[in-house]
């Protein structure tokens, strides 16, 4: 948003319009006295006004309203999920962009307008993972399992284990797999909260994942009891023994037989 002289407040000011100029499925918010949605031959205080200066008109699909950010006095410009923000799906796709600020896959028809992606009422988890390969799981029930949208900036396919490797190109609740990124990643996911989950298990090794929130691997229940002949691990450059299972990672664990383990938010 810029000034001017006039001590107005801009969403765009155009003082020459470029060649081929193109502009729709915008947010233009200018709230208070001197919020004027854009300069273009004069000052267009409404969005209509600034439609009808050009010919032909632009932002037909744009929109004026607040966005609903978390803090914008802070500089904290995601959207509150919690209430119905009017830049939900009301963008349109941009070539060359497929992820948000924080590395989000945006939606592929109806992406939301400006630089965060969101799901109204959904909770959010994000999860660091180090440069190279990591154990990683989906902790929450999303709308697209694609391994490219949940994972947009992985830098492998995905690799299950069942007594071999396997590559998952949709992933699932329950299991963990190999991802490799080509430096530190923060993922951000969107759905709805997983607070249990039974997951299958074989006879020897298996991968398996987590829930919304960490649990401690003492409370895992075994079907039938006994069946857990080690300790579950964790990878970090070296494996290392897991105490509890964390939101978005992946854990390896030995069984002496087929079973059951059930994961529970106490």
């Amino acid at each position: 948003m810029g000034s001017s002289s006039e001590n107005k407040s801009y969403c765009v000011y155009l003082s020459t319009i470029p060649t081929n100029f193109i502009s729709d499925h915008n947010d233009f918010y200018a709230p208070g006295l001197q919020g004027i949605i854009g300069y273009n031959s004069g000052n267009r205080a409404t969005l209509s006004d600034w439609r009808s200066s050009f010919s032909p008109a632009q932002d037909e699909a744009s929109i004026s309203a607040n966005p609903l950010f978390v803090s914008a006095s802070t500089g904290n410009l995601h959207i509150q999920t919690g209430i119905s923000s009017p830049a939900n799906a009301a963008g349109t796709p941009v070539e060359g962009i497929s992820i948000d600020i924080d590395g989000m896959s945006r939606h592929q028809s109806s992406p939301d307008i400006g630089a965060d992606e969101f799901i109204p009422g959904a909770s959010m988890i994000s999860v660091t993972y180090n440069e190279g390969w990591n154990l990683v799981s989906v902790p929450l029930i999303v709308d697209d399992y694609q391994k490219t949208s949940l994972f947009p900036t992985a830098v492998s396919e995905a690799f299950s284990f069942h007594g071999t490797y396997i590559v998952e190109a949709v992933l699932s609740n329950g299991s963990g797999y190999w991802l490799k990124f080509d430096s530190p990643r923060i993922v951000e996911m969107a759905g709805s909260p997983l607070f249990v989950d039974t997951v299958d298990v074989v006879e020897g090794w298996n991968l398996i994942g987590s829930l919304s929130d960490t649990i401690a691997t003492a409370s895992i229940i075994q079907v039938p009891g006994g069946i857990i002949a080690s300790k579950y691990y964790y990878y970090n450059g070296i494996y290392a023994e897991a105490v509890s299972i964390l939101p978005g990672k992946g854990y390896w664990v030995k069984s002496k037989q087929g079973g059951k383990l059930v994961l529970r938010q106490e």
